[in-house]
């Protein structure tokens, strides 16, 4: 619900999430915690312990550390947005991009 009411606040839809797939949303580790695997062990742990075939999150271009992370988790980008980050004052228009991660059993 928190998801949609700010998607709805800002005008645009969440992530359509079909049965199997798990939507990630908000992560972020503290910044005297970063580049300590804090991020990856959540998301791994995370993977090997809930029911879903298929792993989804959304990251903003700018954020290369996070885009860093998920890739060396095995998520691949199949989705790229155009939405403008009116909340940070950046010069130019940033692009989401969708990532995701298909699961098998005995696969992590």
């Amino acid at each position: 619900m928190k998801g949609y009411l700010f998607a709805k606040a800002i005008k645009t839809k969440p992530v359509p999430i079909e049965s199997g797939q798990c939507y990630i949303e908000d992560v972020a580790t503290s910044p005297s915690h970063r580049k300590k695997g804090v991020a990856h062990a959540v998301i791994t742990h995370l993977m090997q312990h809930e029911p879903y075939s298929e792993f989804i999150l959304e990251v903003y271009q700018i954020n290369k550390g996070a885009i860093s992370v998920y890739e060396s988790l095995g998520f691949e980008t199949y989705s790229m947005g155009k939405e403008k980050l009116w909340f940070i004052n950046l010069s130019e228009n940033q692009r989401k991009q969708y990532m995701k991660r298909s699961v098998r059993a005995n696969s992590l």
